[in-house]
């Protein structure tokens, strides 16, 4: 169990009863959601010092382009991703390479399909077979037209894909820090289908070999959208799916909810949702409720620092505690390991939070009955 918060009673809008209980959740596949500036990444740090705590080691995916969130927490691990010749995920990678206006390649789908995973050949084994194939194709005198310019494309868009990873020194084999929390910094990546492949080939490799693991997905919308393909989207639904055998489990923070592939929805069963602002969105967080303790319209009003936790069974209203982040995450000097070797524990961490109010009057009071 972790702590997430403090819920206090309200016996009416604005008037604070002087009870507070101690709210605490399983370690399990949850959402935290919330807009910006609400407070989310903290609460999911505070998260994170307990579930090490637990013995969990913890991967981070650190997605948000514009400054990127959990710098400085835990050991940086290299990018590293498995060259993928599925079509759809092929495609993907390539529509990223395209200019604003050249529109996607789903017209071509065809074309993928014959170069990645022929109806009368062998599937392709990486990028470069892929290329041999598209030479082949673009040498026959006999394909022109259309079919040709389509070669072309895509042969123009692969070159550019190889450029990019070249450039931003992606390794082909994993290697991770003997540390109980490991940050892959993805926002290093402009395109998201490439950030969604890293995801997807850690979140592979490290399955087979991984128990008591956590897998933090920031940004997550943007690779479980319901209606926008990505790479990482069939392997985070496996990981929900199929990781509970192995304590291995998603956390999946973003600025809203509108849009969560529902396929992975159902395997979430804790959620922790802020303030959502617009209406749309407000009513997703509504609708999380197992009981509706509030309003759409209180929804949009909520504070910095005050979430709804919704479990199977209930739901409450917290506020998240103030926590200094260097005591919960102490420097280490690492190696860099397998997967599947032993990690070395963090030393004890020692909680620093800031007394609620309720603790705070206590305190005063104590002190004026000793004098």
């Amino acid at each position: 169990m972790i702590h997430i918060g403090d819920s206090t009673d309200y016996s009416e809008p604005g008037h604070i009863v002087d009870r507070e209980e101690r709210v605490e959740i399983p370690i399990w596949h949850t959402g935290i959601f919330a807009q910006s500036g609400m407070g989310k990444t903290k609460l999911l740090k505070y998260m994170i010092s307990q579930a090490v705590k637990e013995h969990f080691r913890v991967i981070i995916f650190d997605s948000k382009v514009v400054g990127p969130e959990f710098v400085g927490i835990g050991q940086e691990a290299p990018l590293f991703l498995r060259e993928s010749t599925d079509p759809d995920v092929f495609r993907s990678l390539l529509e990223d390479m395209r200019t604003k206006g050249r529109g996607n390649m789903e017209r071509y789908r065809g074309g993928f399909i014959e170069l990645c995973d022929p109806p009368d050949g062998e599937p392709a084994k990486d990028f470069a077979e892929i290329e041999k194939r598209l030479q082949k194709k673009l040498s026959d005198k006999k394909i022109r037209g259309s079919t040709r310019l389509m070669y072309y494309e895509i042969n123009h868009d692969l070159v550019k894909l190889k450029k990019l990873i070249q450039s931003k020194e992606i390794a082909s084999e994993p290697s991770t820090p003997n540390s109980m929390i490991v940050r892959y910094p993805t926002w290093q990546l402009p395109s998201l289908a490439l950030q969604g492949l890293v995801v997807k080939s850690v979140i592979e490799e490290a399955m087979p070999f991984a128990k008591k693991t956590i897998f933090v997905i920031d940004e997550a919308p943007n690779f479980i959208h319901q209606r926008k393909f990505n790479p990482a989207k069939d392997a985070i639904q496996t990981l929900d799916a199929q990781g509970r055998s192995n304590e291995l489990f998603g956390w999946y923070c973003g600025q809203t909810l509108t849009g969560f592939d529902k396929a992975n929805m159902k395997n979430l069963w804790y959620w922790v949702i802020g303030r959502e602002m617009e209406p749309n969105e407000a009513k997703d967080a509504y609708d999380i409720q197992t009981t509706k303790i509030l309003s759409v319209d209180q929804i949009r009003t909520l504070k910095v620092r005050q979430f709804i936790v919704a479990t199977p069974d209930t739901t409450k209203l917290i506020t998240v505690p103030m926590v200094d982040e260097k005591a919960l995450f102490p420097l280490e000097n690492v190696d860099v390991m397998p997967w599947g070797e032993e990690i070395r524990p963090l030393p004890p961490i020692k909680d620093e939070v800031i007394p609620s109010k309720l603790e705070e009057r206590l305190l005063k009071l104590e002190k004026e009955l000793q004098e």
